[in-house]
């Protein structure tokens, strides 16, 4: 298994446009994708402006087939036009 903890800076002003896309796109993640195994959506606690996410997929060939999808191309127009600041890192578990 792969994952992956991404986070997040948002615009004060972005941040109800960020969570509609953000929650639609871990939505259509587990819905859609048989090897995304989990999407969560954390806020930090005490800034309303950060967020974390963290995915877990079953190989690499579903993280890859992730970023190919529809729902993953209507999520990064809506990071960009939210401007949002991301950091990811790829981790490998063993469960």
């Amino acid at each position: 298994m792969l994952a992956l903890v991404v986070s997040i800076e948002v615009p004060p002003a972005s941040r109800d446009r960020f969570l509609a896309a953000i929650r639609a796109q871990a939505a259509a993640s587990l819905a859609e994708e048989p090897g995304c195994l989990r999407f969560d959506v954390c806020a930090v606690e005490d800034d309303p402006t950060r967020f974390v996410l963290y995915e877990v997929y079953a190989d690499e060939a579903a993280l890859a087939a992730h970023g190919e999808t529809p729902h993953f191309a209507r999520w990064r127009q809506a990071a960009e036009d939210c401007g949002l600041t991301l950091e990811r890192t790829l981790a490998r578990i063993v469960s």
